[in-house]
């Protein structure tokens, strides 16, 4: 398996080799990701459903094609760009971005408030009431500045993407479309239509869209060290995880898009972020999961080898992408170029919660026998050691050495780093622990630093 080029672009094609990675969450959004996408295929069977395909081969085959389906049903009949174009007013940028709640999309728009060259941005959200305070909560979570929702640039809207001219009113879809310069797509759904939107538009040069992918879509490389900054014509590389799978057919139809159109799009695969600029790692990452463990099985995991992780925070990382938003490469890895050891973190970890590194094995030993306590409640052992709900997962995770700890494949972030070269400056180490550890006390997810200090003195009595 190997890189290869089709016309002007580079593709990755992978043979269907079973394997494990990607980082889940502990929710049960990503999974349900790839069932909402069958669903709206309205093709007939789901893989999961039918008792014919028995074995693993046979559903991942079936997946497959389901995959190249959905593709094919989202790249049908791409509308024509208008006959009467316009020049576009040389005022300033003007950004359309979707999903801007979450951890990453709050630190795309705090970097959109300082980016002189951004004149207007609409932040497009699913419908809910509270929306302008949702992203206040975020954004403080994340120790960002609050201020930035007051600027006059921003126009934060609620509304279903999914639905005919994104859910909008005729005069402001209007509105968006013929001023819009750059898409950024920071959430699965309607990929399409911010594909129409943008052909659409009556400016000589119609925006760009870039789409906030997932190095997860590389489940199962072979044979290659680092997973390359390519397009994959090939779903059998993503195949065994919703959120992969469903990153893939987006990436699928913006190429396709850009291939009959010429609309210029950049599909950046997003590696692990490690905390926001406070240090809040999401509470629903497996990191998170691990490190709490500590409290229950008193041990913590070390890696197999050196265990090179090219984990970015996300402040740095969404600086990047946003000055990544006129290259001219279609596809980049935004990831630490230059990855840092395991124990980097995990010994200082190891110190402040005064628990030892185990073996891998050992520590998911320990894991096994904390669930089997017959002293608590099923319930109650998931509320206290949230590892557990994701002991399937790690009991199976690919640890070979090759790959980064957890089983992601290391990505390439050479062409990354050209087009954003201060990247290669972006510096990850034991300091950043403090930071984590203190996000975590401070919203509850692990006990104050007091409580540690006290138990550590109690151990040692």
């Amino acid at each position: 398996m190997s890189p290869s080029n089709s016309g002007n672009t580079q593709t990755y094609t992978s043979p269907n080799q079973p394997s494990s990675g990607g980082h889940p969450e502990l929710s049960v959004t990503a999974a349900s990701t790839y069932h909402g996408l069958v669903q709206s295929s309205h093709s007939g069977v789901t893989p999961d459903s039918n008792p014919l395909l028995s074995d693993e081969s046979s559903i991942d085959q079936a997946k497959i094609n389901l995959l190249r389906l959905l593709v094919t049903k989202y790249t049908i009949a791409f509308p024509h760009r208008p006959i009467v174009l316009h020049p576009r007013k040389d005022d300033g940028d003007v950004v359309l971005v979707t999903g801007t709640t979450g951890m990453f999309g709050c630190h795309i728009l705090a970097q959109l408030s300082l980016d002189p060259s951004v004149r207007l941005v609409y932040a497009l959200n699913r419908a809910s009431n509270g929306l302008v305070e949702r992203h206040l909560e975020s954004i403080k979570l994340q120790g960002l500045l609050a201020e930035c929702l007051t600027s006059p640039k921003f126009r934060i809207i609620g509304t279903d993407i999914s639905q005919p001219n994104l859910g909008l009113s005729p005069e402001l879809y209007e509105e968006i479309r013929d001023s819009v310069t750059h898409i950024i797509h920071n959430v699965l759904q309607a990929t399409r239509n911010l594909v129409d939107l943008a052909l659409s538009s009556r400016c000589l040069e119609p925006p760009s869209i870039m789409f906030v992918s997932s190095v997860s879509v590389f489940r199962r490389p072979y044979k290659l060290p680092l997973a390359p900054e390519v397009a994959i014509n090939d779903p059998a590389t993503c195949v065994g995880w919703g959120y992969s799978e469903s990153k893939w057919v987006a990436e699928s139809t913006l190429l396709a898009a850009a291939e009959e159109t010429g609309l210029r799009v950049n599909i950046v695969r997003v590696g692990q972020l490690c905390g926001a600029k406070n240090g809040h790692w999401n509470e629903k990452e497996a990191l998170s999961a691990i490190v709490k463990s500590a409290y229950s099985v008193h041990c913590l995991p070390d890696v197999p080898g050196l265990g090179l992780v090219s984990w970015i925070p996300a402040y740095e990382a969404a600086k990047a992408l946003i000055e990544m938003r006129d290259s001219t490469e279609q596809v980049l890895h935004l990831a630490n170029p230059h990855p840092q050891p395991w124990r980097t973190f995990f010994d200082p970890l190891s110190h402040e919660l005064d628990v030892p590194l185990v073996p891998y094995d050992t520590w998911v030993s320990a894991l096994e026998a904390d669930i089997n306590d017959p002293s608590m409640t099923l319930l109650d052992h998931l509320k206290r050691n949230p590892a557990l709900r994701l002991l399937n997962w790690f009991q199976h995770v690919d640890m070979d050495e090759e790959k980064e700890p957890l089983g992601l494949i290391p990505p390439s972030a050479i062409k990354a780093s050209r087009v954003v070269p201060w990247l290669n400056d972006v510096e990850i180490g034991e300091n950043m622990v403090t930071r984590w550890l203190g996000a975590w006390r401070e919203t509850g997810f692990l006990p104050s630093a007091s409580h540690d200090r006290s138990r550590k003195v109690v151990s040692k009595l």
